[in-house]
């Protein structure tokens, strides 16, 4: 059996007998309330460590051993909440990504890099333990433009699912090409195979034929990195046979094949004045007193009204490097703060934060710098505001 997702092609034309839009509707809500539900069980998985990890850290407070023990475990549980917000976003934000967050990518290298960090299973899933022989076949210069971190999820994702189609052991092969204007990447394993009905719901968020930590989320993440690079992609999968993913990226031809690099982190420039806005008080607090320890002077807000005040261009007021804020203010959006921020500032650094990936427009991010998600991960933040340069 095959599908094919990606492009014009992602609900295909063909209705089945009997199809009209009320039946669509109901079954669209059935959908919904399926992944809600399916949502809210895997939250609460997730709360339950951090829930139970907050009390013994109150309960260890005299032991330092235990207190960087049970720290790790709500680290842990909190950076798991994280990948799958970020699984059901790249599932359901499915637009065009934005070009101001692209780079050009040579996909081979990006393969080859993987391997060499050992990102694909060598072995089977957990009981099966058979070996998993790995075959790589890549063509030089195979750029494409994306995201660099949502493509390798992309690529490891379809390994991942072919080593669990693999219990007792098999070959992987992966392949990259480039022909016909495109760039074609074909992932390709011995295993078991799906059944129709198994091919039928594969993309669904929270489906699975494994057991285990596993969520199902691995082809519905896929479904939705595919669609937001314009890429398509041809599942084939043959019941004791193995399958097979192929897809198609749009080649940029001409390009050395460098992707987007990050800055070096500069520290010896000094201390950088900021400004944080953020209507939630509790995070907005932890933000200020990690940047405050790193030497940096603060000041908060927690609305649009705030913010503008102390950005007022007055004798006397102070001079911001950097501005973070958040998008969902009380009084109004953080993209109209960051263009107004702009129009005072023209050198100041200015970055936003997210609790949800944003569709945000080129108009929307052309005074944004950096771009910062919840839970934020604090090596990033102190990175950002380190970067920047002081004229």
């Amino acid at each position: 059996m095959k599908i094919r997702i990606g492009r014009s092609s992602d609900f295909g034309s063909d209705r089945p007998a009997g199809f009209n839009m009320e039946t669509a509707e109901v079954l669209r809500l059935e959908a919904m309330g399926e992944l809600v539900a399916a949502m809210m069980h895997e939250v609460n998985n997730i709360l339950n460590p951090i829930m139970t990890g907050a009390y013994l850290l109150q309960q260890s407070s005299e032991s330092p051993d235990m207190v960087r023990k049970h720290a790790a475990l709500i680290t842990a549980a909190v950076e798991g909440s994280a990948a799958l917000s970020q699984s059901l976003s790249n599932f359901l934000l499915r637009e065009p990504v934005n070009p101001s967050r692209v780079g050009v990518l040579d996909l081979s290298d990006l393969i080859a890099t993987m391997s060499s960090e050992g990102r694909f299973p060598c072995t089977g899933p957990a009981g099966g333990g058979g070996t998993v022989e790995l075959s790589l076949d890549l063509t030089p210069g195979a750029c494409t433009v994306g995201i660099e971190g949502s493509i390798r999820t992309l690529i490891l994702n379809l390994a991942r699912n072919a080593a669990d189609a693999m219990p007792q052991g098999g070959k992987l092969s992966l392949a990259c090409e480039v022909g016909g204007g495109m760039v074609t990447v074909t992932v390709r394993d011995s295993g078991t195979g799906m059944a129709p009905e198994t091919m039928a719901r594969a993309f669904e968020p929270f489906f699975t034929t494994h057991r285990g930590s596993r969520k199902g989320l691995g082809l519905a993440e896929v479904y939705g990195i595919v669609c937001s690079h314009r890429a398509v992609m041809e599942l084939d999968s043959v019941e004791g046979e193995g399958t097979t993913a192929v897809l198609n990226f749009p080649a940029v031809v001409g390009h050395g094949g460098t992707g987007l690099r990050s800055k070096r982190v500069d520290t010896a420039q000094g201390a950088r004045r900021v400004l944080l806005v953020d209507d939630h008080a509790e995070g907005r607090a932890l933000m200020r007193r990690i940047l405050q320890a790193d030497g940096h002077v603060v000041d908060d807000a927690a609305s649009l009204k705030e913010a503008r005040a102390l950005l007022a261009v007055t004798p006397g007021s102070r001079v911001y490097d950097v501005m973070l804020t958040d998008l969902d203010l009380p009084d109004g959006s953080g993209i109209e703060l960051v263009r107004e921020a702009r129009a005072i500032r023209p050198s100041m650094s200015i970055g936003v934060v997210s609790g949800w990936q944003p569709s945000m427009s080129d108009a929307d991010l052309s005074g944004v710098g950096f771009v910062l998600h919840k839970p934020l991960r604090v090596d990033e933040l102190r990175a950002h505001i380190w970067r920047v340069n002081i004229c």
